[in-house]
């Protein structure tokens, strides 16, 4: 109940989006409140590939992957998006294969077979069209090495890092721009892994809960 709340002394965010909307539109609002990101494990490969584009996910309305589609399909370019995951818009993904060129859909894929498609694509794809309060998958594409291309809602516009990727719009334009033209940029390898490591690493949450611990003791 409603007494409850009087007892904390603290709350912890996984993002300034979600403490915006959690702290200002709850009982909760008023409690002091921090953000922590999520941890993000270091991945198998910190090599990413030097082309192609990357989409693993559910395959829903939600997680914006007609929209990534759509693009595709206005698009000019000669790299290949290879989508990974399962879903109930599978069967669109497998039928816009047929007449499209360059996509590869890999079905469900394991952590070991993921790591495998980020070793060989350039760009991780994030077209999620809801409001994600923190956004794993762009973690673990820095996590990588690669570059993050995503749409701006949620904390997406917080976790990304626009010298390492883009952030979109919901509109197939400005996605199938962004495919085209992102060939002609190089990633920075070093420089997704580094902004990984000091905001999503395992090591720096647990530096940042340590901290929040003792101030509390």
């Amino acid at each position: 109940g409603a007494r409850s709340w009087v007892r904390l002394s603290l709350v912890i965010n996984l993002s300034r989006w979600m403490q915006h909307e959690v702290m200002s539109k709850s009982p909760l609002k008023g409690i002091e409140s921090v953000v922590i990101n999520n941890p993000v494990a270091p991945s198998a490969s910190t090599s990413p590939g030097v082309r192609d584009f990357l989409f693993v996910g559910r395959l829903t309305h939600e997680k914006g992957i007609r929209l990534l589609l759509e693009a595709w399909a206005m698009a000019e370019t000669d790299w290949t998006l290879h989508i990974g995951g399962e879903g109930p818009l599978a069967g669109e993904v497998i039928q816009a294969a047929r007449p499209l060129p360059r996509i590869e859909y890999h079905g469900t894929v394991s952590a070991d077979k993921v790591a495998q498609l980020r070793h060989r694509t350039a760009v991780a794809c994030v077209p999620a069209l809801w409001d994600e309060p923190f956004g794993l998958v762009i973690a673990e594409g820095y996590a990588s090495g690669q570059a993050v291309n995503a749409t701006r809602h949620g904390a997406f516009p917080e976790i990304v890092r626009e010298d390492l990727g883009e952030l979109l719009d919901d509109d197939p334009a400005s996605w199938a721009k962004a495919l085209s033209t992102h060939t002609h940029l190089k990633n920075d390898t070093l420089a997704a892994i580094a902004h990984w490591d000091i905001f999503f690493s395992p090591s720096h949450v647990d530096e940042a809960y340590d901290t929040i611990l003792q101030k509390l003791l």
